[in-house]
């Protein structure tokens, strides 16, 4: 029962020691972009100027605005700027989904209404991980409400991460979202956040870890049960490889001592042949003598005479 405890204990922490150093271990790691981040904003976008725009560069680290062909048409001049947070976590969707819901909150304080769209995270080339929200925004006005679109997009650098945020009409919306994400395998200076690793293949490590830990207990306990008990040693008595080397050492004198005696029991049985040769010749001997006396014959008694 002890042991079968300690077997379980064993498959147990090789599971779990599997299912968390080795997605760790053999899954992407952290990469830093070794120089400062460089923003390359779409075509027709210039630094800002005019009503504002010192207010814009006084706000944000940079500001852009579209300078095209398509502003006489557009319901809103699309516009873009870099800030700066030092947070350095990762911009997975469900990162991106957690600052969306803190999104209408922060919005609500300046009467605008803020509207969930989109959260997405784009891969790089390089490897590098990019993360967007978009949301759609609306504020009441005396002419009525109006309407347009922003999207934020997180670009993790080795002090944190840029924050680009584009904002455009409704008209043309997707257009100028597509726009906007095809800068992101342009801009410089984006480290890698490596993802977690996803909850299958953790558990697919902890898997193979208790496999191997339990075939690790069934071989060594197979081995222990294998292993002969050592022997128990006897007061007064030699070990067998003692009895052994004595025996070896005193083989040649034993050998001697086996001649000898083959010779003396061939020397007693040829002395035993003699033996009965001599006394065979004895009997000959005395019934020899006895015929000599009597003339080989014994004479018998004559019978008495009988009277007339």
């Amino acid at each position: 029962m002890a042991s079968g405890g300690k077997g379980i204990l064993v498959v147990l922490a090789g599971a779990a020691f599997a299912g968390l150093v080795g997605p760790k271990v053999m899954g992407a790691h952290d990469r830093a972009a070794g120089k400062p981040f460089e923003y390359v904003p779409p075509p027709h976008f210039k630094d800002a100027e005019g009503p504002g725009s010192e207010d814009a560069k006084a706000m944000f680290r940079k500001a852009w605005t579209y300078h095209g062909p398509k502003v006489a048409t557009l319901d809103r001049i699309p516009t873009l700027n870099l800030t700066h947070s030092p947070r350095s976590g990762t911009v997975e969707p469900d990162d991106m989904r957690r600052i969306a819901d803190g999104m209408p909150e922060m919005y609500r304080t300046s009467d605008v209404t803020w509207t969930f769209v989109r959260v997405a995270t784009r891969t790089r080339p390089d490897g590098a991980r990019v993360g967007l929200l978009e949301g759609e925004l609306s504020v009441k006005e005396q002419a009525g409400v109006r309407k347009w679109r922003s999207m934020q997009v997180a670009f993790p650098d080795d002090e944190g991460t840029s924050i680009v945020t584009a904002s455009y009409g409704l008209t043309g919306a997707k257009e100028w979202a597509d726009e906007v994400e095809a800068t992101i395998d342009q801009a410089q200076g984006v480290a890698l956040r490596a993802p977690p690793p996803p909850t299958w293949l953790s558990a697919a490590w902890a898997g193979g870890g208790a496999v191997l830990a339990a075939v690790l207990v069934l071989l060594f306990g197979r081995r222990g049960a294998e292993a002969p008990a050592p022997a128990k040693k006897e007061a007064g008595r030699p070990k067998p490889e003692e009895r052994r080397s004595r025996a070896e050492a005193a083989g040649d004198g034993n050998e001697d001592e086996d001649e000898d005696e083959d010779a003396d029991a061939d020397e007693d049985a040829d002395a035993a042949e003699a033996g009965d040769a001599d006394a065979d010749d004895e009997d000959e001997d005395e019934e020899d003598e006895g015929e000599g006396d009597d003339g080989g014959r014994t004479p018998k008694a004559a019978p008495p005479d009988k009277k007339p």
